[in-house]
């Protein structure tokens, strides 16, 4: 263990009415934020949002009369989008957001391989005097994990390739110099990281700062991990929680994380379906703040709604995890619309399209009102393969002399569909599929004792 002061220390002062800090103003109070907020959305090589919030507090004992001006600033210091807001009276203590919206032209995206960064430069007026002036520097990007994917940048799949990093070092412990910090980061991208995990502390800014500028994504861990389990003193469970709550809201406040949970913001994959009976788009409702940013912590119950031609296949509701719930969708027989609605108590409802197109093979209908015989019989059944190379025999999945059989991979979509009077099934000769498919599902739609008549 090390104690002591081992980092940078500052003493910040400041005009009456300022730019507060993010962290270490309100402690154990959280009621309010400091610094920048900045968010992006809409994000592309053409264009991106970019959202500036910034607090400002009234510390004197008279109201104040403030506008804020705020630029962004690229790399050659020539400014990009500046806006003005209008006079806002703040009260004596009072703390006021102010949002600014900016719209970038042809922005230079962030990307681990190259990591471009604008500067976020903010003036705080009282009346007509520049009282504060707050600066901070962003990479317009935007992130996502998805799960047939993987992770994104700006809309491109990343690998991410990474390691753990500790602060300490030999002979200093955990004292280690800003120019020590920059060097591990270094050293990392030497390596071709592009990720490195941290350990269960605040990483020093300069060792984070130094991430952003080389392309380093980082994934910030818990301040702590041990004794979080109840070890039946209630006393001293509720003030470990206690602790590791405020210690984790003001690590949240140093890297920025969403604010309260408003919206559900659902999306299909794939958006576009067969209309055959069988084929399924995977439905998942994120929920996000205000923002628009993913709420992680977030475990509201979410209820699926389909209308059009489709159906609901998944349970319903459906308790988010982590800050998401998905459903599945199946299209019907007719082409066509399917509109998915997810909603949750004190949340904006989540929408999303899913289009239906006429199957681009022949649909056969195999149901039981089809055929006179007495002795037809129908029923549905399924098996699993490993591989393709798998010699299925019918008799395990039919007891009939005809059965429909449909092939799906592991996204769901059909592979191979026929109806079939074959004792066995040989997909790699018959369907033709390629050796390289991994586990398949087979299912027997409909079987029969005896063969049945097809309409034409």
């Amino acid at each position: 263990m090390y104690g002591g002061i081992y980092r940078d220390v500052w003493l910040i002062v400041t005009d009456n009415v300022f730019v507060p800090e993010g962290i270490h103003a309100w402690a154990e109070e959280w009621k309010d934020q400091g610094g920048h907020f900045v968010t992006f959305s809409d994000v592309s090589a053409a264009s991106a949002t970019v959202t500036v919030r910034t607090w400002v507090k009234n510390s004197s004992k008279e109201s104040a009369g403030v506008k804020l001006i705020t630029a962004i600033v690229d790399s050659k210091n020539q400014i990009v989008k500046s806006s003005e807001t209008s006079p806002q009276s703040i009260a004596a203590g009072s703390v006021v957001r102010f949002t600014q919206q900016f719209k970038v032209d042809n922005p230079k995206l962030w990307y681990p391989w190259s990591p471009y960064l604008y500067n976020v430069h903010s003036i705080v007026y009282n009346g007509d005097k520049a009282c504060d002036r707050y600066s901070t520097r962003i990479g317009v990007r935007s992130i996502q994990f998805i799960r047939s994917e993987g992770m994104k940048c700006n809309g491109t799949t990343i690998k991410l390739l990474g390691l753990n990093r500790h602060q300490t070092w030999p002979f200093v412990g955990h004292a280690v110099p800003n120019n020590q910090q920059r060097r591990d980061a270094e050293l990392l991208k030497e390596a071709a990281c592009n990720f490195a995990r941290c350990s269960h502390y605040l990483l020093d800014d300069a060792f984070m700062d130094a991430c952003d500028e080389l392309g380093i994504l980082l994934w910030v861990e818990i301040p702590g991990w041990h004794c979080c389990n109840n070890d039946g003193r209630p006393s001293t469970d509720a003030t470990w929680r206690k602790r590791h709550y405020d210690e984790t809201r003001f690590m949240v406040r140093t890297v920025r994380t969403p604010e309260s949970p408003a919206a559900i913001r659902l999306t299909a994959e794939p958006p576009r379906l067969e209309a055959n009976g069988g084929d399924f788009s995977r439905v998942i409702a994120e929920i996000v703040d205000i923002n628009g940013t993913y709420v992680p912590y977030s475990s509201n119950s979410i209820k699926f709604e389909v209308s059009g031609t489709g159906t609901l296949i998944g349970d319903n509701p459906f308790k988010a995890q982590s800050g998401v719930a998905m459903n599945l969708v199946k299209a019907q027989l007719t082409a066509g619309t399917i509109t998915v609605t997810a909603t949750s108590n004190g949340l904006a409802a989540g929408k999303t399209v899913i289009e239906a197109g006429q199957p681009s093979t022949t649909i056969l209908d195999f149901s039981p009102s089809l055929f006179s015989s007495s002795s037809a019989a129908f029923r549905h059944t399924e098996v699993i393969i490993r591989s393709v190379s798998d010699i299925i025999h019918l008799k395990k999945i039919s007891a009939g002399t005809v059965a429909h059989i449909t092939v799906y991979d592991l996204k769901g979509r059909i592979v191979y569909r026929q109806v079939t009077r074959k004792p066995v099934l040989d997909l790699a000769a018959d369907a033709k599929l390629p050796g390289g498919t991994r586990i398949v599902k087979i299912k027997s739609v409909a079987q029969w004792t005896e063969r049945p008549h097809i309409p034409e």
